[in-house]
């Protein structure tokens, strides 16, 4: 299975005639862009940078050990995806 591009993502704002936005990752540039001239490009644009947090408190959850299990941080990664999605 391939990997997503790793690294912190973020929302860049593009100036065009079209409601664009760019995600970035850092270290790696530009991996995306999300346009159109709907009201949504931004809560799209965020939900794809949510994507890495959320992926990461599912893995935790599926992945789960008794021996290891800690629900403050699998609360953590869950508020951390999140606040991503919200753009907070």
């Amino acid at each position: 299975m391939t990997q997503h591009t790793p690294g912190h993502w973020r929302i860049q704002s593009a100036n065009d005639d079209y409601t664009r936005y760019q995600i970035e990752a850092e270290g790696w540039g530009i991996i995306m862009h999300v346009e159109d001239t709907s009201n949504e490009s931004e809560a799209n644009a965020r939900g794809i940078i949510a994507f890495p947090y959320l992926l990461a408190a599912l893995e935790y959850i599926v992945n789960w050990d008794a021996n290891t299990w800690n629900p403050l941080m699998a609360r953590d990664l869950a508020n951390a995806a999140i606040a991503k999605a919200k753009g907070e």
